[in-house]
């Protein structure tokens, strides 16, 4: 019979070869990325103590000139440069970026100490006004593996130039062929909540890399593009960084993005990175995504990072795109999503 010929000793043997290696391929290679993406190195500036509530006063710190001052070089009297940064050891010197974003631009800073931003409300740096195309600014900032600790932005409580791109940095911008970045750094503790990009890290990142960067414990609220660590990715890269804090989309309009890690990742990269935040869309708007790791994903990839916190949409009138990793990934073929996984609840009251 045909199935003799087929399934003979030799054949067999065969066959045993074949699988044997192919798992011995996928531990070396594709096990190797997945064991990384579950065993996440600690970062320096983990398991900190993470306060919530509100700052000491209720004015911000670019409000008055007496709480902020002009940061100095390294080396004073040589070109600022990557090499030779402005340094940031204090709160007033963080905030001297916030109320000056376009002396702050495409140059080089070294933040040096832990800085506490309890006294006052933050004012995001380049929160953006009008036009955006005069207020596209690169930015270079080395955490130093340092923390931000107690960041408050509260859009109903302050009156900012926007109440979109909200963030430690609200919008920043590099080019193709010189990509800025923030690195390094923790920010652990406090609230903050806008509209549009929103994310404790940045709320708009374009030709941006941020790398070993997390949130921990800030809760961060807004309509569209919300994100743990970054609202919005355009063409830029997260990699090795975290959100612990809950993320809540409450949008009325149509297609909010909400995601634990970025909000929305188009022609972007994520790679090992994680969100153990609950992500919640309250939206009462069209086609809510919700995901734990991004909102949507258009054109981008997703490697080795994972979800544990719960997703969940709880939009009864319209459908939403929820997932454990991203809610909706729209390619065309272009999207690369592999050695993810997700442990956390995933709730939808109508959708996907």
């Amino acid at each position: 019979m045909e199935y003799k010929r087929i399934f003979n000793k030799r054949n067999l043997m065969k066959l045993s070869f074949f699988f044997a290696f192919a798992i011995i391929a996928f531990m070396m290679f594709g096990g190797g990325v997945l064991y990384e993406a579950r065993n996440q190195p600690e970062h320096p500036y983990k398991n900190l103590d993470i306060a919530y509530g509100a700052p000491n006063n209720t004015d911000s710190w670019t409000s008055n000139s007496s709480y902020y001052t002009q940061p100095t070089l390294q080396n004073s009297g040589q070109a600022n440069s990557q090499d030779n940064p402005y340094i940031i050891d204090s709160a007033a010197k963080l905030a001297y970026l916030s109320y000056n974003p376009f002396w702050a631009s495409n140059k080089y800073f070294l933040q040096t100490a832990d800085i506490d931003l309890v006294e006052h409300y933050w004012v995001p740096i380049n929160n953006v006004s009008g036009t955006i195309s005069s207020d596209e600014r690169a930015y270079y900032y080395d955490g130093g593996e340092h923390t931000i600790s107690n960041l408050y932005i509260n859009t109903s409580e302050q009156t900012l130039a926007s109440n979109d791109y909200i963030g430690l940095f609200g919008y920043v911008r590099g080019s193709s062929s010189n990509h800025c970045y923030i690195k390094n750094l923790g920010i652990v503790g406090g609230s903050i909540s806008g509209e549009q990009y929103v994310g404790a890290i940045v709320g708009d990142a374009v030709y941006t890399d941020i790398t070993n960067c997390s949130n921990q414990g800030v809760l961060v609220s807004g309509y569209k593009s919300v994100g743990g660590v970054v609202g919005y990715n355009y063409y830029g890269s997260i990699t090795s960084s975290y959100n612990t804090g809950n993320v809540t989309s409450t949008s009325t309009i149509s297609y909010p993005f909400v995601g634990g890690v970025v909000g929305r990742n188009n022609y972007g990269s994520i790679t090992s990175s994680y969100n153990t935040g609950d992500v919640t869309g309250t939206s009462t708007g069209n086609y809510a995504n919700v995901g734990g790791v991004a909102g949507r994903n258009d054109y981008g990839s997703i490697t080795s990072s994972y979800n544990t916190g719960d997703v969940t949409s709880t939009n009864t009138s319209y459908y939403s795109y929820v997932g454990g990793v991203v809610g909706y990934s729209y390619s065309r073929g272009y999207n690369q999503i592999s050695l993810c996984y997700n442990k956390g609840n995933i709730k939808s009251a109508k959708g996907y």
